[in-house]
């Protein structure tokens, strides 16, 4: 996350077809998930600080992106504790901001 300065939330964006990143590796807030344009994917959210760490039981939500649906960034609050980091699965493909603290 070099560059972001220290005022306001940090972010990572997730922009990719099927694979898995690492949002954080530390406790964070996740306060909103910003979605982009007219793609067709699905992510899966999990509490857990690596990819070899996520299970069903820590997947906390799934954020679906449907192809040829808006093009208008929709971003809702979410403010969900994360205990141990967070790990997005994607299926298909996505572009998604994590804003996080």
């Amino acid at each position: 996350m070099s560059g972001q300065g220290n005022a306001g939330f940090a972010y990572t964006r997730v922009n990719q077809g099927a694979g898995s990143t690492i949002i954080s590796a530390y406790p964070r807030v996740l306060h909103s998930v910003a979605t982009f344009g007219t793609l067709g994917g699905t992510t899966l959210i999990h509490d857990s600080a690596t990819v070899a760490g996520t299970t069903a039981a820590n997947q906390l939500f799934t954020l679906n992106q449907v192809a040829g649906v808006g093009t208008t960034p929709n971003a809702p609050v979410l403010d969900m504790r994360f205990k141990n980091g967070i790990v997005a699965i994607t299926s298909g493909t996505v572009d998604f901001i994590a804003l996080m603290d």
